[in-house]
């Protein structure tokens, strides 16, 4: 259901681009997670190798990983979004953060709805 959805705001933020049917914009939403799901094992790793389970804590740094992906995750998006949709740079920053802002607020959205519809089912269960 994600997915839809990001190629969704990609074609909001980019309503400009008469051009460009809906599909083509699902194309890129795929191609940018993709790569997203391809590269989160990299922190992910870490973090599991940087856990003290003695402790039950992560080890200094494994935030600074997150951090560095989280900003090479956005780097590539910008990078992508102005090779393929041909805007400015500061257009295309605005517009990246717009999508990933919202992308990620609905995403909690849905995935907090999600739980608390599971939780019912279950509690009505027991």
């Amino acid at each position: 259901f994600l997915l839809p959805l990001f190629a969704w705001l990609l074609k909001k933020a980019y309503r400009n681009k008469k051009h460009m049917p809906y599909m083509w914009h699902f194309a890129h939403a795929v191609h940018l997670n993709t790569l997203f799901l391809i590269l989160l094992p990299l922190p992910l790793a870490y973090a599991l190798t940087a856990f003290d389970w003695q402790t039950l804590s992560l080890a200094p740094g494994v935030d600074i990983a997150f951090g560095l992906f989280a900003i090479a995750v956005f780097a590539y998006m910008l990078w992508s979004l102005h090779t393929v949709y041909r805007d400015g740079w500061i257009r295309t920053f605005l517009k990246t953060l717009l999508v990933i802002v919202i992308f990620t607020v609905l995403s909690f959205l849905f995935a907090g709805i999600a739980i608390i519809s599971l939780l019912m089912e279950v509690s009505k269960q027991v």
